[in-house]
């Protein structure tokens, strides 16, 4: 785990599915792809990456490609609750919105806020959270098949849903779907 006692400079970052926005401090805030290439070349830009910690804030999973990248290379990462970014945003006033301004918030947030690091996961840790997230969409699936099984009147729609319902019970996957 990186030490909290560090005092670490904090670097926002506005995370979408294509590109991010990344603030370093006051004026200086990039935009970059988002992938793997385009971290290479961010290090580049940081003196001492042990020096600084990249916060972001939950983006439904669009944060996992830099979040892991820095993390595998020892560098501090937060994920910040959106909610309490935007209630910060309102408190200091801002209330203009874009993502290069949504990334200087993130990193002013973070420096009040000091938020806790990430531990960066085994690969067997990352792993299981995949297969645990599968195994809940599944259960989902398959509630919801069972909801429209209740509701079914028409023998052919019976059918395939029950059809369904079995293949989830005979799903060939490492975990089961008792859930």
């Amino acid at each position: 785990m990186v030490n909290n006692a560090i005092k670490f400079k904090m670097i926002g970052v506005d995370v979408a599915k294509l590109k991010l926005d990344i603030a370093f401090d006051d004026k200086h805030i990039i935009t970059i792809d988002n992938q793997k290439d385009s971290f290479k070349q961010l290090l580049k830009l940081i003196a001492d990456a042990t020096q600084v910690c990249f916060v972001m804030e939950t983006t439904g999973g669009y944060e996992k490609p830099i979040s892991n990248f820095l993390l595998a290379r020892g560098i501090a990462v937060c994920i910040v609750n959106a909610k309490r970014v935007r209630d910060y945003a309102k408190a200091i006033g801002q209330h203009a919105k874009n993502d290069r301004i949504d990334a200087q918030v993130i990193r002013l947030y973070a420096e009040m806020a000091q938020p806790k690091q990430l531990e960066q996961r085994s690969t067997e840790a990352h792993q299981l959270e995949v297969l645990m997230k599968r195994r809940d969409q599944l259960i989902k699936q398959r509630t919801m098949e069972k909801q429209h099984l209740e509701a079914a009147n028409n023998a052919n729609f019976i059918r395939s849903i029950k059809k369904l319902i079995k293949a989830f019970g005979n799903c060939q996957c490492s975990c089961r779907l008792d859930g």
